[in-house]
């Protein structure tokens, strides 16, 4: 019996190391069996949730893993018509807004008891203006949203606002202006936003085009509590003077940044895949892109999401030529192999077990 559980435990921490050498270097593939998007709609937004499920909207209806890494997708709740600008996950882990882009509907969903559609399901901040529509969005506590918010006037302009999802009817505010001043014959455009796990940090860009279509995009920093102060005391913060700038102007991909990992480094998308750049030392520690087309910079759309309980760099990526989106994983993760999971694992133990007990009668 003993030389039995030795093999076992052999083959067992065989397959184990096997599975975590799959996990060596930085490449990605497609997930066939994840969401697409639903027509009209044409992008992606997933977002991770704190068992290291992910959460992905297609423009209809919104999927769920049954378990971290498997490349299968459970319908949840449906109805969620529009283009999906964002998901926003508030820190209680079950309360998600999700952002229709140009329809400029917002939706509430409770994962705790997820239910599909209903006109109960729409929330509008009172005061929101007129003329916007939000781009990006994520929770700075457990009901208070701030989001990047853009004007498509004659002068295109753009701002940070914050509201409370539980009290829509208390209103919304601007924070503060992206960026601070615009000269003549500039717009400014929303970008993404990224916040870190401890709700101390936020992440924004600027993103100004010239008459000449000339672009200038600036990273920066600001701290969580200032932006709730504002939002409290119904201040507007400066970017020139409550943004700290994190490298030189046009650094950094335009689309700004998406998401923080857990080591702090920021992940920023845009045409040209996504950056992972350290926020501390302004570095830029790598870039990802899995797909390119050197001759069309515009053929590819880059946006980050990332899993913290796995460590998983997630692309979604969307092809402007073909007008198709997908998810890409790191390739090998997301392999339907029964060992590459808790599951899988026990169940593998308790089938060894067995065969032993049997041995023995």
């Amino acid at each position: 019996m003993m030389y039995r559980l030795k093999v076992a435990t052999v083959i067992l921490s065989g397959i184990l190391l096997l599975f975590s050498m799959s996990c060596g270097a930085l490449e990605f593939e497609a997930l066939l069996n994840a969401p697409t998007p639903s027509s009209p709609a044409t992008g992606l937004a997933v977002k991770a949730l704190p068992d290291g499920c992910l959460l992905v909207w297609n423009g209809s209806t919104i999927y769920r893993e049954p378990l971290p890494r498997a490349d299968t997708f459970k319908a949840i709740a449906t109805g969620y018509a529009g283009d999906p600008g964002f998901m926003a996950l508030s820190p209680d882990g079950h309360t998600v807004l999700l952002a229709a882009g140009y329809s400029k509907k917002l939706y509430l969903l409770d994962l705790n008891n997820p239910q599909s559609y209903s006109p109960a399901s729409e929330i509008a901040p009172s005061g929101y203006p007129g003329g916007y529509s939000q781009y990006a969005g994520v929770f700075l506590t457990d009901s208070l949203v701030l989001m990047d918010s853009g004007s498509m006037a004659a002068t295109a302009t753009s701002e940070l606002g914050v509201f409370d999802v539980l009290n829509p009817a208390a209103g919304y505010r601007a924070v503060m202006q992206k960026p601070a001043t615009l000269a003549p014959g500039d717009n400014s455009y929303s970008a993404c936003l990224a916040i870190d796990t401890m709700r101390a940090s936020v992440y924004a860009m600027s993103y100004v085009l010239d008459a000449s279509w000339n672009s200038t995009a600036q990273l920066k920093r600001m701290d969580a509590s200032a932006l709730v102060l504002a939002f409290q005391t119904s201040v507007t913060l400066s970017w020139d003077l409550d943004a700290t700038a994190i490298g030189a102007a046009n650094a950094f991909f335009t689309s700004g940044p998406s998401e923080v990992m857990s080591n702090g480094d920021v992940l920023i998308g845009g045409s040209g895949g996504v950056q992972r750049v350290n926020p501390t030392t302004h570095e830029l520690v790598d870039t990802y892109t899995p797909l390119s087309a050197p001759l069309d910079p515009w053929h590819y759309n880059y946006t980050p999401s990332y899993n913290p309980e796995t460590g998983d760099v997630m692309l979604v990526i969307s092809d402007w030529h073909t007008h198709t989106t997908q998810l890409y994983a790191p390739r090998n993760t997301f392999e339907p192999m029964p060992v590459c999971c808790v599951p899988g694992v026990v169940a593998l133990l308790g089938a060894l077990a067995f065969a032993g007990r049997r041995k023995l009668c």
